[in-house]
């Protein structure tokens, strides 16, 4: 999310640091994704797929759409993981914009 949020003229972390490194050949550890266990990329993927449609709909009308789209049915940790994942980005956007 840090990486990735526009700055007042546009651009982002992430540009900044692959820039430099391309200048510099030197890696900003930023760069490097989180480490993820195996067991839950799928969620993390699902997750950034869900976020993508969400827009002005909110997190459930959203779910559901995905779900039937996406021909899943998620189990009930599937979906309370789902939602925390949702509440943490909403709270992150929310400081950003306040930035």
């Amino acid at each position: 999310m840090e990486l990735d949020y526009p700055k007042k003229d546009g651009s982002t972390l992430r540009e900044h640091l692959l820039s430099y490194s391309r200048q510099t050949g030197q890696w900003d550890k930023r760069l490097n994704p989180p480490d993820i266990p195996e067991r839950f990329i799928h969620l993390w993927e699902w997750f950034w797929q869900i976020i993508e449609g969400k827009g002005d709909q909110g997190f459930w009308v959203t779910l559901q759409a995905w779900q039937e789209t996406a021909g899943y049915r998620l189990s009930k940790w599937e979906v309370d993981l789902l939602r925390q994942m949702n509440r943490e980005f909403d709270k992150a956007v929310s400081k950003k914009t306040r930035e």
